[in-house]
């Protein structure tokens, strides 16, 4: 029967650094046929060795959370390079690789920040406006947008992660406008209000008068199309 005391010589030690990371207790078993597995894994723990910590390597999980990434794709950019080593279920990159990619990666960002400085996202936007959100996306898409029409498709960008951003002096130009005109819409009153009051049976007719009179005006009033008429 083997005595679980039997001391660790460095020998042995140097066995289980050398091949504990890449092939776990099979492969020092090997090497150390008098060593059961549960004796090298507690050996190999107060030696501070994990299987899968291959020296000059990193998990590939562990470099996306500190990019805020997925594994899966730096993977796919480390695999053209030969910067992937995979060992059972844990994938590894390249020291070196890793490195060079979170410079890049950087520098990108840096750039990135620097490019979009002050752009606006679509909730403010919405915000800003007074207008929902899909109105918003509609308005950069151009389909079936009024803003559209009438102010032509804003400029934008697309932020971390294809984030949509907003050029600040587009929507502070509508902003404007839009507001010129939610003011001067309250001086003004509704065809069916104006129709009521000067017992008009169709709204037609006063539309009519009005648009020989030229005191007619189309505006735009909390993001509907409206129309609205100065008081005779």
């Amino acid at each position: 029967m083997q005595n679980p005391r039997r001391p660790w010589t460095p020998e042995e030690d140097e066995i289980i650094k050398r091949y504990y990371s890449t092939g776990g207790w099979r492969a020092c078993q090997k090497h150390l046929p008098h060593r059961t597995k549960k004796s090298i894994q507690s050996r190999a723990s107060a030696l501070k060795i994990r299987y899968g910590d291959v020296p000059g390597y990193v998990t590939a999980s562990a470099l996306a959370q500190a990019l805020d990434d997925y594994a899966v794709n730096i993977v796919r950019l480390a695999e053209p390079a030969g910067a992937v080593r995979r060992i059972k279920n844990r994938v590894l990159i390249r020291e070196d690789w890793a490195t060079d990619y979170i410079e890049k990666r950087r520098k990108h960002a840096v750039g990135e920040e620097s490019r979009t400085a002050g752009y606006l996202t679509t909730r403010e936007v919405a915000r800003l406006l007074r207008i929902g959100r899909t109105t918003a996306l509609r308005w950069v898409s151009g389909r079936q947008s009024w803003l559209a029409r009438r102010f032509g498709r804003p400029r934008v960008v697309r932020g971390k992660r294809g984030r949509l951003l907003w050029n600040p002096v587009d929507v502070e130009r509508v902003r404007v406008a839009l507001e010129k005109e939610r003011q001067a819409a309250k001086s003004m009153r509704s065809f069916k209000s104006m129709a009521l009051n000067l017992n008009y049976k169709r709204k037609r007719e006063l539309r009519r008068k009005l648009q020989e009179s030229g005191n007619s005006l189309i505006t735009l009033v909390h993001g509907r199309l409206a129309r609205f008429v100065e008081a005779i």
